[in-house]
């Protein structure tokens, strides 16, 4: 089936972290949903999912996942450590 075969191949492949990822197939209409770490990963796995025998098109709704939200009381601040973190800035 063409869904187990992309999630397979997503499964395996290095540059891809699919756990957060769905496959639906539907008349060889594959959408991919989720979420993966850049946005080299969400091509690959439009390519990946490509590459399967059956499939017509794929519609890619992966979203690459934010690592930093930030806050706009705070502002980023490089600390003694060198390492940057998050101050509250009084208004």
């Amino acid at each position: 089936m063409i869904d187990e075969d992309i999630c397979e191949l997503l499964k395996w492949d290095t540059e891809v972290d699919a756990s957060d990822t769905e496959v639906f197939v539907l008349d060889g209409l594959v959408t991919l949903k989720g979420s993966v770490d850049n946005r080299h990963a969400k091509l690959k796995a439009e390519i990946l999912a490509n590459d399967v025998r059956g499939v017509i098109d794929v519609k890619n709704r992966i979203s690459v996942k934010k690592y930093f939200d930030l806050d706009p009381d705070k502002i980023i601040a490089r600390g003694p450590d060198g390492l940057f973190s998050q101050e509250i800035t009084p208004r």
